[in-house]
């Protein structure tokens, strides 16, 4: 799941999740192969609506509308899948005795429509004691109300990260950069001195010279002590963090040290200074 929460912090939906795509070496070590139908959120790699993956792994909401909706929701379809299949020895359709797509479809359709798409009634899990209801979230047919991020389902399963993966090493900070680490203006540092209870709005003009998709007014920066938050201002090819598309408008979302961004086209990173 680390390997997949690394991705979703570059803003990179594999979209293809199976245990096919996993690699185990000798030493343990974990591998995921095979990203070459991945994509970054708002780049249309595929046609929308084109079915591209292993389907008994994909998500309700990608089979139906296409790569246009995959996010880190998306991904985190496909693990519930793998962790039940960790747990139970199979697939959950191989289990059912499912072999074609209108199998699943007619398990959707039943009165009352599961919320689930999954049947958990037999479900055990030998090496997470709560697994059931961390699977039963990841497997909502709704993604909004799907878990956000890896990292929650991690937490959740009692996984408690080492410092230096978090990146707590390097918090003897002060001010926050915004980096920029593609396009014309890679390298581009842009300080973040907000003051505590104040905001910061960022453009085309500030991140990207003249790279049109970054909308005038793009994103907005808020600080409230020494937590920092983002928010999309309604820009026209939206805000990605962590792997999801915020919400134009809506709420900041909290930033923390070592995110990354996608902002149109451009990828940018969060990052605190040292102090001097």
């Amino acid at each position: 799941m680390i390997g997949v929460s690394e991705a979703h912090s570059c803003n990179l939906i594999h979209r293809d999740l199976k245990p096919g795509n996993i690699l185990i070496g000798e030493s343990g070590q974990v591998k995921l192969i095979d990203f070459g139908i991945s994509k970054f959120k708002g780049r249309g790699l595929t046609k929308t609506g084109e079915i591209v993956g292993t389907v008994p792994y994909m998500s309700p909401e990608l089979l139906v509308y296409g790569s246009k909706f995959a996010d880190a929701r998306t991904d985190i379809y496909s693990l519930g899948h793998i962790l039940y299949e960790l747990a139970m020895g199979q697939h959950f359709w191989e289990r059912q005795g499912w072999g074609e797509l209108k199998d699943f479809v007619g398990y959707l359709g039943q009165t009352p429509s599961p919320k689930e798409a999954i049947d958990l009634s037999d479900f055990h899990c030998d090496f997470y004691p709560d697994a059931i209801h961390v699977i039963r979230r990841m497997m909502k047919v709704d993604l909004n109300e799907r878990y956000e991020s890896v990292d929650e389902i991690m937490s959740d399963l009692g996984y408690v990260p080492k410092l230096s993966e978090v990146g707590l090493k390097d918090l003897h900070l002060r001010y926050p950069l915004l980096i920029v680490e593609s396009g014309t203006n890679r390298s581009t540092r842009t300080l973040l001195n907000i003051e505590d209870g104040n905001t910061l709005v960022l453009g085309r003009a500030d991140i990207a010279g003249a790279d049109d998709s970054i909308s005038r007014r793009h994103i907005e920066f808020s600080r409230s002590g020494d937590s920092y938050a983002v928010r999309d201002l309604s820009s026209k090819n939206g805000t990605m963090l962590r792997g999801t598309a915020l919400k134009a408008d809506a709420a900041p979302v909290e930033v923390h040290h070592g995110d990354r961004l996608k902002i149109g086209d451009i990828f940018l990173r969060f990052a605190f200074v040292k102090e001097i």
